[in-house]
């Protein structure tokens, strides 16, 4: 008889992960990949992640949203407002 103890441990999923790619021409992109608009700092993180980006000297950005289920409706307005402008980009109507 073999005894064996087992310890739950935490699994954490990065919900912004960012990289730079390359096109053809050897052009820097940004790309970004959101997971879910349910972290209350997803919008300072893709903030923080544009920046970054444009200071590594990306020209143009992917914000790959596939796969992403939704979330909280201040963060997605935000994200939006980072790359259209912080207007009124969403609304909501009753």
């Amino acid at each position: 008889k073999k005894t064996a103890e087992i310890v739950r441990g935490k699994i954490e999923i990065k919900n912004v992960e960012t990289k730079i790619l390359k096109d053809l021409n050897d052009k820097k992109i940004g790309y970004i990949k959101l997971r879910s608009f349910t972290d209350s700092k997803s919008c300072e993180k893709i903030d923080a992640a544009i920046k970054q980006h444009i200071k590594d000297g990306a020209q143009s950005f992917i914000l790959d949203l596939r796969k992403n289920p939704g979330g909280y409706m201040f963060e997605a307005k935000c994200i939006a407002g980072l790359f259209v402008g912080h207007k009124n980009v969403v609304g909501v109507k009753n």
